[in-house]
C-alpha cells in the first residue's frame, strides 16, 4: 500500500438522486432567470412605447393650442376652444411626466427581478457543484498501518 492511494470508493445512489435533483432545480432556475430577462425587456419596451406615445400626444396638443390661439385671434374660434386646447396641453404634459417616471421605475424594478432570478441561479450552481464532489467518496492511505487499525481520512 502507498501513501495517497485510494484505499475504497463508496457510490451513493442517494447522493446521486439528489444530484439529478439539483441539476434539474437549477435547469428549471436559469429557466426562470431567463425568462425574468425576457419578462423586463417586455416590460421596458411597453414602458417606452406609453413614453413615446405621450411625448407624440404632448407635441400634438401644443401644435393645437398654438393653432387654436391664431385661429382665436383672427376670430376663427371662440375663447372656450382655445381653454380647452390648453387643458390638453396640461393633461398631455402630466400624461409625459407621468410614462417618464413609469419608465423609469419600470426598468429599475426588472432589473431587481432580473439580478435576484441571477442569485438565485448562481446559488443553485454553488449547491449543485458541491453535490458533485460529495457524490463520490474516496477514503486515501495517509500513513502507516499498525497491526489491524489503518489510519484512513476522508
Amino acid at each position: 500500500m502507498k501513501r495517497d492511494q485510494i484505499l475504497a470508493t463508496i457510490n451513493s445512489p442517494d447522493l446521486r438522486s439528489r444530484l439529478a435533483q439539483e441539476a434539474s432545480t437549477l435547469a428549471s432556475l436559469e429557466a426562470e432567470a431567463d425568462r425574468a430577462v425576457l419578462d423586463a425587456e417586455l416590460v421596458r419596451a411597453d414602458a417606452r412605447k406609453s413614453l413615446d406615445q405621450a411625448t407624440v400626444d404632448q407635441t400634438a396638443a401644443q401644435r393645437d393650442l398654438e393653432r387654436n390661439r391664431r385661429a382665436f385671434e383672427g376670430g376663427a374660434v371662440a375663447q372656450i376652444d382655445v381653454a380647452r386646447a390648453q387643458d390638453e396641453l396640461k393633461k398631455s404634459e402630466l400624461a409625459l411626466i407621468s410614462a417618464r417616471k413609469e419608465f423609469e421605475l419600470q426598468g429599475r424594478g426588472a432589473g431587481l427581478d432580473t439580478r435576484y432570478k441571477r442569485r438565485s441561479r448562481a446559488a443553485a450552481m454553488a449547491s449543485s457543484r458541491s453535490d458533485t464532489t460529495t457524490t463520490r467518496t474516496s477514503f486515501i492511505y495517509r500513513g502507516a498501518i499498525s497491526g489491524s487499525t489503518a489510519a484512513a481520512t476522508n
